[in-house]
């Protein structure tokens, strides 16, 4: 009879179940377990029910559960969720968390995936509500303080503001976007250029790019505009210029109805684009992503903030100052031009 395992404390490990998987471990990169004891505490029957019992029912985390299965169970169960409805929430959470990895080629290390940055990553990219993305950060950088040993987790967590701005896309990333657009279906190609045009031409927010008509296009002091309806009042925000063409062409092909499409009203601007096909090294459109990179082509032009936050509907510069970071370098000769003033 084998001689039951116990860790450097003395604490019996516990044995691995019929499917292969140890409850108390986590993968490591040599394939065995982490040596220390993760559970201060017996879960529950019904805890532990909730958890080997779960089965993600939507594409594309069911089809992805076997690959991500046993790393799924060793950090929910590593967590050591108190409640039911809580290993409900972790399960979802990790599962969304592991599958979007595998998405992108990264490891299934614990200490390589439960990183600040990849949490961050994941909470600004993921295709999931703004409610579900706040609450599934949360419970990740949770989970990620207790079940690793050596990523650099703050003692307090930041919590998402409504002003945090999603990561704009770059150069590269707009282009590549632009060349996959061409490639789509009918209809989730018109949906994918309403979505990035209006939304790098205008950074129109999702509420709106579902509703936008041809009717809501008009000409003020020259310039081509957009009409947002509001409660109070419309207001206009100026198409930049380079997007002109794109969106008079689906005004133009489009007269009657939402742009989008003709049932945009029965579907979000995300589930439109759920089947998106793109290379390997396209992102996902994401109308947040979209109105980031527009907001950074203002600041990029030199658009003052205060005329930015009016145009945005922000109340607050913070959001609009937190995308400084993403604007390209300058050279000491322009900074002193730029500190300089015109000439007269």
């Amino acid at each position: 009879m084998a001689k039951p395992k116990r860790d450097h404390t003395g604490r019996l490990l516990p044995k691995a179940r019929a499917d292969g998987i140890v409850p108390a471990g986590l993968l490591k990169r040599d394939g065995g377990h982490l040596d220390r004891p993760l559970f201060a505490a017996t879960l529950s029957p019904e805890v532990e029910t909730v958890i080997y019992n779960y089965r993600p029912r939507q594409w594309p985390w069911c089809e992805l559960w076997p690959i991500i299965q046993a790393f799924v169970l060793g950090i929910v169960l590593s967590f050591r969720p108190p409640t039911v409805a809580s290993a409900r929430h972790s399960m979802v959470a990790v599962t969304r968390f592991a599958g979007w990895a595998v998405q992108r080629g990264l490891e299934l290390d614990v200490e390589v995936l439960f990183q600040p940055v990849r949490v961050e990553e994941f909470a600004a990219t993921a295709e999931i509500g703004e409610n579900d993305r706040k609450n599934m950060r949360s419970r990740l950088r949770a989970i990620g303080r207790e079940v690793t040993r050596d990523a650099p987790w703050p003692t307090e967590p930041t919590r998402i503001s409504r002003l945090d701005m999603r990561p704009p896309y770059s150069k590269v990333e707009v282009d590549l976007l632009e060349r996959d657009i061409e490639h789509q279906y009918k209809t989730i190609k018109r949906a994918a250029k309403v979505v990035h045009h209006l939304g790098l031409g205008a950074g129109l927010r999702a509420r709106v790019l579902r509703v936008v008509s041809a009717d809501d296009l008009g000409q003020r002091h020259g310039r081509w505009c957009v009409r947002v309806h509001g409660a109070n009042a419309d207001h206009f925000i100026p198409i930049l210029l380079p997007h002109v063409p794109a969106v008079l062409k689906l005004a133009e092909e489009h007269p009657d109805g939402p742009l989008i499409h003709d049932w945009a009203h029965r579907k979000t601007v995300g589930a439109m684009l759920q089947d998106f096909r793109q290379g390997n090294s396209t992102p996902k459109p994401n109308s947040w992503r979209y109105r980031s990179t527009w907001l950074l082509s203002h600041l990029a032009l030199g658009t003052r903030l205060d005329v930015l936050k009016d145009a945005a509907g922000v109340r607050e510069q913070r959001g609009l100052i937190d995308l400084l970071q993403y604007l390209p370098l300058l050279d000491d000769a322009e900074i002193t031009h730029m500190l300089a003033g015109p000439e007269a």
